[in-house]
């Protein structure tokens, strides 16, 4: 059976996948202690190498039958090397003995808290145009060596180096390459936006590096594009702010005019009727005490024997008045 050539389709099938990775294209991010500000571009162009960790499983001899047979338990991390190229004022060896120091002051010996030396270091993988395609993340990573600098008068054309060796917690990796994605986890972390909001950093001599984030909500959306978009959202916020406000007051306004107008009905028309109420019953009261003091005094005045017509007449004629009084009032 004659199988097709794999060669005949490589370069096609590269091509498809990007084509092949350089070794040369790559940079190496971190901010390190407080005690030192590294400079990310110039230690970029100064770092000749750098590996990306590897990684073994540990595993133990199970052996319940005539052949053992390896078990994982656990896995080793190695320890990742760089190598940089010093300059005349010894920036990038004065860099990494500061924060060696902070792991370890070597004028007192005194070992430092983890959380003060320990930070995450970056390792990026970048394509032919500068763009981060790898990513791996060394957890709490720390100097742990710096070589040692041989000087000598039969290298009198080589360039000075030294080689530093890190070690770290754990290590996490991230990639574009979305026919890895087995779930969200790995959705978001394939998902990189470029910030256009925020200026590049220069990685001499391999170009830019875009500044790019996971985003898993329009929050860490709106932080990518913070630069552009605060503007537009401010004005749009402001915009529809205005025309609520408008709103709200020209529908207020009559209502408001309306309530206005009708309370002031009902004010007048309560103090029209209190007061009719307030002279009628007056009148009433006047009636009354006019009735019984005329009465009072007819049965006073008047003889034995006219009390008692008297008594009916003055009645009568309170009742006469109280009637007359009520349909003054009343209508």
């Amino acid at each position: 059976m004659a199988f097709e050539n794999p060669t005949a389709t490589v370069a096609a099938q590269m091509g498809a996948h990007g084509g092949p990775a350089r070794t040369n294209y790559f940079a190496v991010t971190f901010s390190g202690p407080s005690t030192i500000t590294p400079d990310n571009a110039f230690v970029n162009a100064l770092c000749e190498s750098v590996q990306l960790p590897g990684r073994s499983i540990s595993t133990f001899e199970h052996g319940t039958t005539r052949q053992a047979t390896k078990r994982p338990y656990s896995f080793i991390n190695d320890d990742v090397t760089l190598t940089f190229i010093v300059t005349n004022d010894f920036y990038i060896k004065n860099l990494w003995d500061q924060w060696m120091r902070a792991v370890v002051d070597d004028r007192t010996g005194k070992v430092q808290y983890k959380s003060t030396y320990a930070h995450d270091v970056t390792i990026s993988v970048l394509d032919m145009n500068a763009n981060q395609v790898y990513e791996t993340n060394l957890e709490n990573a720390f100097p742990i060596n710096i070589s040692a600098i041989e000087l000598s008068n039969a290298a009198e054309n080589e360039l000075m180096k030294m080689t530093v060796t890190l070690t770290y917690d754990n290590f996490t990796t991230k990639t574009k390459d979305f026919g890895f994605v087995t779930s969200v986890f790995d959705f978001n972390t394939a998902l990189s936006i470029p910030s256009p909001g925020l200026s590049s950093i220069p990685f001499n001599p391999f170009g830019d590096i875009p500044n790019q984030i996971q985003f898993t909500s329009l929050s860490d959306l709106k932080d990518a594009l913070r630069g552009t978009l605060d503007g537009a959202l401010d004005q749009i916020k402001n915009s529809i702010t205005g025309g609520i406000r408008e709103t709200i007051t020209s529908v207020t306004r009559p209502i408001t005019n309306a309530i206005n107008s009708v309370s002031n009905q009902i004010f007048g028309g309560f103090n029209q009727v209190v007061g009719t109420i307030t002279g009628g019953i007056t009148g009433v009261i006047n009636n009354i005490s006019t009735g019984i003091s005329s009465a009072i005094g007819n049965v006073i005045n008047t003889p034995i024997a006219q009390v008692t017509g008297a008594i009916n007449s003055g009645i009568s004629g309170i009742t006469n008045r109280i009637s007359s009084g009520l349909k003054g009032l009343f209508g």
